[in-house]
């Protein structure tokens, strides 16, 4: 290859293709991106001051950039070869500070009249057939308000954006379908989900994933056009998280359902424990000691013995298995519509995080509350005989013995409160006996509710904040070498969050490959839990593609 051709050829940023003779190689050429911004910000975060978190607004000077490396090459019997590789400018920094850039995707593609193969690491057919973005500025849709404006969410997991980035480069082999009369289908088949670049052992990750996208894109004559683009992605879970089930041991085995108070009981033990081996930072074992040696010695020995019991009585009610058996879900959808300088887009996307988890604190099943009725015969694997509605009757046999009304009493003596007429009560074993040698059974109500006979359970709930939906619309005008756009996205998670951000951006094209670029935008998130964050934003700067 002549030095001109080279040079013409890194311009480019692509080998040119033509067949190809026995002496012929593939050559590589280089290629890239490289975005500079200067921007400020001002954000108000009603959690900020108070929980001593950092407030990221003011004034800064952010970049991106990239290296390509890419060739291509046709055959003599007409298929053509190609390779890519991009090599990332601003990836982070390593540990003495200094950027670090690393391999983004690298893949070989096979194509012919079937079509193109790639093998290697690269966005799902989902993402890539995505028609997702007007906007020309930062860009709003999977852009960088996130960087401008602290605690925004990003377009990864996060949720606010529809191409689905966040699914990342992963090895893959993908198939395009050739375009026919302006329709191309891709899929996608992910055999490790964990893998990303690099080579890792067969079976390293038991996750896989596929992806589907197709998109339509078409002339239709006096100055219309049309684009439209569908995808969806999959992929499997695994792990298992074990909680406290309360179920009662199945076909009679051994009780390991654990009550409110033994449990709080049994914490206490463990955690004296587990203090008394790390040098009791917390002075828990202050007052539990003796003064000799034998005394010491004879209570660390209850120490243990009853920290490893009441560690073995909570691992025997944590019986429960949680598995993210669910897979998750990615769904994405875009419409652009073009007529003259004007076009018009709308988006969408749906995100299922297919994943479980436990509710961070112990959930006590109240037997006197008639709202955990059901819930609380379900765990007990009772009969609703063990629940009454109160009456003036039972009410006055409370202390007396052999209640012939009831048989879920066993004919034995009642002890407890008086309850209120109608009211929900429990009957339940005291394990004592009186003075006939009968069974004593004790009636519970919300106003002498013993902890100790409360089952504990953990409940397992979806955790929302991995389910999301997105939404948004633009629109954008062009003239020449100059560009506006206008545009909308928002996000709506399941736990209650929201998150949405409008933006204006001008592009002017300053020379091929180089434009000036502006974006002004305002952007608002909301937590669950209270927090919320708002903000705008200012960012102009200057983009080269070479």
């Amino acid at each position: 290859m002549t030095t001109a051709a080279a040079g013409a050829l890194a311009c480019a940023g692509f080998t040119v293709a033509g067949p190809a003779s026995a002496a012929d190689m593939l050559s590589v050429g280089v290629g890239g991106y490289m975005q500079q911004w200067f921007g400020m910000s001002s954000v108000d975060d009603n959690k900020g001051d108070k929980d001593g978190k950092k407030i990221n607004d003011g004034v800064a000077q952010q970049s991106d950039s990239e290296v390509f490396f890419r060739g291509k090459l046709e055959s003599d019997s007409g298929m053509t070869f190609s390779v890519k590789v991009e090599l990332e400018g601003n990836s982070g920094k390593a540990a003495d500070g200094k950027n670090t850039g690393v391999i983004d995707e690298s893949q070989v593609t096979i194509g012919g009249e079937f079509g193109k193969i790639t093998l290697g690491a690269e966005d799902p057919a989902s993402t890539l057939t995505h028609h997702g973005g007007l906007d020309v500025g930062i860009s709003l849709n999977c852009g960088d308000t996130h960087k401008w404006v602290g605690g925004l969410a990003g377009c990864s997991h996060n949720g606010f954006g529809t191409y689905g980035h966040g699914h990342g480069d992963k090895n893959q082999v993908m198939y395009f379908t050739p375009r026919v009369n302006g329709v191309q289908l891709g899929l996608s088949y992910i055999p490790d989900t964990g893998q990303e670049g690099g080579n890792e052992p067969l079976n390293a990750n038991e996750d896989d994933a596929w992806a589907v996208g197709g998109n339509y894109v078409g002339d239709l004559g006096e100055g219309l056009n049309v684009a439209f683009s569908l995808g969806h992605y999959q992929a499997s879970q695994s792990g298992e998280q074990s909680y406290i089930s309360g179920m009662a041991p199945a076909g009679g085995g051994t009780e390991k359902r654990i009550t409110a108070g033994k449990l709080t009981a049994d914490k206490k033990a463990w955690e004296t424990l587990e203090y008394a081996t790390q040098n009791d930072k917390k002075n828990m074992l202050k007052g539990l000691t003796g003064d000799t040696t034998a005394l010491r010695e004879e209570a660390l020995a209850d120490i243990v013995n009853n920290g490893l019991m009441a560690r073995a009585n909570i691992m025997a009610a944590t019986d429960g298995s949680m598995t993210k058996a669910d897979s998750k879900t990615f769904s994405n959808a875009a419409l652009q519509v073009g007529f003259g300088s004007f076009s018009f887009g709308v988006v969408y996307a749906t995100n299922d995080g297919g994943a479980y988890t436990t509710a961070r604190k112990d959930m006590v099943v109240n037997a006197n509350n008639a709202a955990d009725r059901a819930a609380y015969l379900s765990l007990l694997t009772e009969t609703p005989g063990s629940y009454e509605s109160s009456t003036a009757t039972l009410a006055g046999e409370i202390g007396t013995t052999d209640p012939t009304s009831r048989a879920a009493s066993g004919g034995t003596a009642l002890t407890g409160d008086a309850p209120a007429d109608g009211a929900q009560v429990h009957i339940f074993d005291t394990g004592k006996e009186d003075a006939s040698g009968d069974t004593i059974y004790a009636v519970e109500t919300a106003a002498n509710n013993d902890p100790n006979n409360d089952i504990v359970m953990e409940t397992v709930v979806k955790d929302g904040a991995k389910d999301w939906d997105t939404w948004g619309a633009g629109v954008k005008y062009s003239d020449g070498p100059m560009a506006m756009s206008l545009s909308h996205l928002a996000t709506e998670w399941d736990d209650g969050g929201e998150q949405d951000a409008t933006m204006l951006s001008l592009s002017y094209t300053l020379a091929p490959g180089v434009a000036s670029k502006t974006s002004i935008f305002t952007a608002e998130r909301s937590w669950a839990n209270g927090r919320k964050v708002d903000g705008t934003g200012f960012v102009t700067g200057i983009t080269v593609g070479f």
